[in-house]
């Protein structure tokens, strides 16, 4: 429904045996794939240290983003929602080794049981596109449609994969439909995110009897949605758009880091 109707959830073999989404806007003929990404915080870098990794992000978009290249779009998104401190806590002491100071354990224990607002999810995305009207020679010679723009598009993020690690970031891996789907739906129904990450870890467990991970791709999108002035709501979240002008001097690059803080969930 609304903007997910002109997008079809294809399935795309990577050449190693996996299966990744890709997602096809029949408007613009585009084909799109998404990658779970891990990359290392700003906060412990010195200003020179973090300037020169955002320098390095910086010079692998410029590679990336040409004009009238095949790759059309290249976005990140970034999701922290507040984590839970039992969570935490029951990972932290999984891993306290035998031999650890009793104080600095304490200690440990004091600071997650402090401040639940100061634990947060970190979930980084990439999305990379392809644009089939300045690919079109290239599709052809790998069998045209749907099934050449995807062995082009994985014979690109391949490249894409191992060129992007000199920019600190690293791709854990392309998601497969199922996953992406969860993705989506969690992007309209926040408090399913908790649910379908449950259920993705319980699946890894031996034995597991239960629903695939993830969700159906047919299941993805709003159960509704109330579209207002300056607001679009969905699914008991609110989302809001933004038009704003970057600053023209130079800036720390921390500047955005306080946008991406944890919150309390009230």
């Amino acid at each position: 429904p609304g903007v997910l109707a002109p997008l079809r959830l294809l399935a795309a073999d990577d050449g190693k045996g996996r299966r990744f989404a890709v997602v096809h806007h029949r408007g613009e003929d585009t084909y799109t794939a998404v990658a779970k990404v891990t990359h290392s915080g700003l906060a412990l870098l010195s200003s020179a240290q973090a300037a020169n990794r955002v320098q390095g992000w910086a010079s692998w978009l410029a590679q990336q983003c040409v004009e009238d290249g095949y790759i059309c779009r290249i976005a990140t998104y970034h999701l922290v929602e507040p984590g839970e401190v039992d969570e935490l806590g029951s990972w932290t002491e999984e891993h306290v080794h035998p031999d650890a100071p009793p104080q600095a354990v304490a200690l440990v224990r004091e600071v997650i049981a402090s401040d639940r607002r100061r634990v947060a999810d970190h979930v980084s995305s990439l999305a990379v596109t392809l644009s089939a009207a300045r690919s079109r020679r290239e599709i052809r010679n790998a069998g045209g449609g749907d099934a050449g723009a995807c062995a082009v598009l994985g014979r690109r993020l391949s490249a894409l994969a191992s060129t992007v690690l000199a920019a600190g970031v690293e791709v854990e891996r392309w998601l497969q439909p199922r996953e992406l789907a969860g993705v989506i739906r969690a992007s309209y129904a926040p408090l399913a995110r908790r649910e379908i990450t449950a259920r993705e870890l319980a699946a890894k467990r031996n034995g597991y009897v239960g629903p695939e991970p993830g969700m159906p791709p047919a299941l993805a999108g709003p159960t509704w949605a109330e579209t207002s002035w300056g607001v679009y709501e969905h699914d008991g979240a609110f989302s809001v758009v933004a038009e704003i002008e970057w600053p023209r001097t130079p800036r720390d690059a921390t500047m955005l880091s306080g946008i991406l803080s944890a919150s309390s969930k009230g």
